[in-house]
């Protein structure tokens, strides 16, 4: 992923519209009772009334994951705080507004960022009490994306970090973790990790400069809302299927700190099959029980709905950046990007193709399909592109 350049949105104002939308292949979603409500819309999208919805997620676990920290309760969905998705959605008519509800309704993560506007003081208590609205069970989803954060996206992997960049990322933390408090939310704790493993395919000139203090940093977050943040389940990046051994996987994550997380997160900036993602997660989470040391992971199910590995996009598209994979042009067409399956905890109940084995892996270990891929943006970054969200919901399978 990359970092994410956005303006802040005004708080919205107390008081929350009554409904529930029905729309096809999307979840139902719930509002939080009360009044109508606006919000300050995104630049170049004109002023809109806002309504914010929660995705109703009530239920009791699976029998077979009875401590999953996500089950239950309601997802909330943010409906403008630095995001143009649902303002596009609530300006459009017709398909296109039919096909934008495929995402812009749904429970995704926002992400937060040193470098941009999500690195001011405030900003992630003030979007947790946007979304919950004084609802402590609606669960908030964040992405915390900040050890590629310095030096630009061009030289991010060249780039050692420098003392002064080391304290700024740990005060950083400390403070997105006194705006957490005992909030609910889900955390998946720096996207693009994996490019810290030390992999045996890969030149030494290509390697990350600073693996090693990354990995720190990171384990450092992990301890910090280990120690501070009750109710934030947080999951540390562990590449794709198509990406990381389960060796180089496993040796990565007991060196950024996995010990005090919930687990780990696959799927952020690939786009591999979720069947794929369950083996290779069981295989990780094996490795690492070996080790003494029993975690639960997450897939990310927002643009695989037609799922493809790095060699077969490079395969097709030789000369096309990998991170803005174009989205599908018809039903027909593969190696392209389209929503996958909703987001959910509930992932014995989906119509993802699972044998009776990786249905079985699914329910043990898998806490839930969540959305922190973004098919959306260019680049899966910045800006906004309309056309490829629209597209994206459009030759969805789901």
């Amino acid at each position: 992923m990359r970092n994410r350049i956005a303006l802040p949105l005004s708080a919205l104002a107390t008081g929350l519209l009554v409904l529930t939308v029905a729309l096809a292949g999307t979840v139902g979603v719930i509002g939080r009772g009360g009044g109508a409500q606006a919000a300050q819309a995104p630049v170049g999208i004109g002023a809109k009334k806002l309504t914010t919805y929660d995705v109703d997620m009530s239920g009791a676990p699976l029998a077979q994951n009875p401590t999953n920290p996500l089950a239950g309760g309601r997802w909330s969905v943010n409906t403008g705080y630095w995001d143009n998705l649902y303002p596009a959605y609530a300006a459009a008519t017709g398909t296109d507004r039919t096909y934008l509800a495929k995402s812009a309704l749904q429970p995704r993560m926002l992400w937060f960022t040193i470098g941009n506007s999500a690195h001011r003081p405030g900003a992630v208590s003030s979007y947790i009490a946007q979304e919950q609205h004084g609802d402590p069970s609606v669960l908030v989803q964040l992405a915390i994306f900040g050890i590629w954060g310095f030096k630009g996206e061009g030289n991010r992997t060249k780039h050692k970090l420098t003392a002064k960049e080391k304290a700024t990322y740990r005060s950083w933390i400390g403070r997105v973790s006194a705006e957490i408090g005992s909030s609910r939310v889900a955390i998946v704790l720096e996207p693009d990790l994996a490019l810290t493993a030390k992999r045996s395919d890969q030149p030494k000139k290509q390697r990350t400069k600073g693996a090693a203090a990354r990995q720190g940093l990171t384990r450092y977050a992990a301890q910090t809302f280990a120690a501070h943040n009750p109710r934030a389940a947080v999951y540390l990046d562990a590449g794709d299927a198509d990406w990381l051994s389960t060796a180089q996987a496993a040796t990565m994550l007991q060196k950024s700190g996995i010990a005090y997380t919930r687990g780990f997160a696959l799927g952020a900036t690939h786009y591999s099959a979720t069947s794929a993602d369950v083996d290779h997660g069981a295989a990780i989470a094996s490795a690492l029980a070996a080790q003494g040391i029993h975690r639960h992971f997450v897939i990310d199910t927002a643009d695989n709905g037609r799922p493809f590995t790095y060699s077969q996009f490079y395969a097709k598209h030789p000369h096309r950046l990998f991170d803005d994979s174009a989205p599908c042009k018809s039903a027909t067409a593969t190696v392209c990007n389209a929503l996958g399956v909703p987001p959910t905890w509930k992932v014995t109940s989906t119509p993802v193709p699972l044998t009776a084995a990786q249905r079985g892996t699914a329910a043990q270990l898998v806490d839930g399909y969540l959305w922190f891929g973004r098919p959306w943006l260019r680049n899966q970054a910045t800006p906004f592109v309309r056309s490829k969200a629209i597209r994206a919901g459009m030759y969805s399978p789901y």
